[in-house]
């Protein structure tokens, strides 16, 4: 929970509105949450698994969903045991 930290401030930058593409290019490393998660979607995918919060994570990073609504979405889902 700093602004040391690379996947921090990549969802940081993202919930002020930037674009990942503009993000990115303005650093010199890598954010390894952001091949981590495109990595973990397939698979579960792949594979059926229920990963919910990879899932919404992937699509806030490719701009496919709205952190808001990746949140209420979240939110919404019933209780299990997970």
């Amino acid at each position: 929970s700093s602004m040391q930290s690379r996947n921090f401030s990549l969802g940081h930058a993202l919930g002020q509105g930037q674009r990942l593409n503009s993000i990115l290019d303005n650093r010199s490393g890598i954010t390894e949450g952001v091949p981590t998660a495109e990595a973990l979607a397939k698979m579960a995918e792949k594979y059926s698994i229920k990963m919910p919060l990879i899932t919404a994570a992937h699509h806030c990073l490719q701009g496919t969903l709205s952190v808001e609504d990746a949140m209420k979405q979240l939110l919404d889902r019933p209780l299990g045991h997970e």
